[in-house]
């Protein structure tokens, strides 16, 4: 029992070790990037405060895992690197957008933003201009025309929608809808019907009908 309990412990430190060299690595090739963004941007405080931190986390944690025993100040160490480059992180982020370059960037994603948002707003107005939006997803119905043929009926509960078509808006700001139903006629038979009627552009409210 001990032999397994020993041999189960040397397998999770090692792979404690595996873990640690690889998000140490990680956390290097950050502070890595931040190096080489504080020289190319020319900002001196990131680039200093990004140097400390990879001097703090030297020499690397995983070597120190090794030890039989364990030290608070080797975890300080990383925990001080570790704040040290997200604040240089920080630094570089906030003196970055006062740069020519920074505000170049910045200026080019606001309008990349405003383009989209200026094509998502054409494209949501062209859906808007067809009347589509007037019609349910459900069967493709006006419910309101829906609504007052059904009251118009000898048997209500006989209505069949057929289709539903619906024009641009017109200069009135209004659409024209159509729609063909089946129902029950005063003979028990079924007949195939036609209404029309207008629909307000900006509420899809139900203006006129005629049947």
């Amino acid at each position: 029992m001990a032999g397994i309990i020993s041999e189960c412990f040397l397998v999770a430190t090692k792979t404690g070790a595996e873990t640690m060299r690889f998000v140490t690595w990680l956390y290097i090739m950050f502070v890595g990037v931040i190096v080489f963004a504080s020289l190319a941007t020319g900002i001196v405080g990131p680039l200093l405060a990004a140097c400390v931190a990879i001097i703090l986390v030297l020499p690397p944690f995983w070597d120190r895992m090794k030890q039989k025993d364990y030290d608070t100040w080797p975890t300080l160490r990383g925990i001080t690197s570790f704040v040290v480059g997200m604040a240089a992180f920080g630094f570089w982020a906030s003196s970055y957008e006062k740069t020519p370059e920074g505000k170049t960037a910045r200026l080019k994603m606001q309008q990349t933003e405003q383009s989209e948002a200026s094509m998502e707003a054409a494209k949501e107005k062209a859906v808007k201009d067809t009347g589509r939006e007037c019609l349910t997803k459900w069967d493709g119905s006006h419910r309101a025309l829906v609504d007052a043929v059904e009251q118009r009926l000898r048997n209500p509960s006989s209505f069949e929608h057929i289709e539903t078509s619906i024009t641009p808006v017109d200069e009135k700001g209004q659409h024209r809808v159509v729609m063909r139903y089946r129902a029950e006629n005063g003979f028990g038979g079924m007949n195939v019907e036609a209404v029309t009627a207008s629909v307000e552009y900006d509420t899809c409210r139900l203006v006129q009908v005629s049947m």
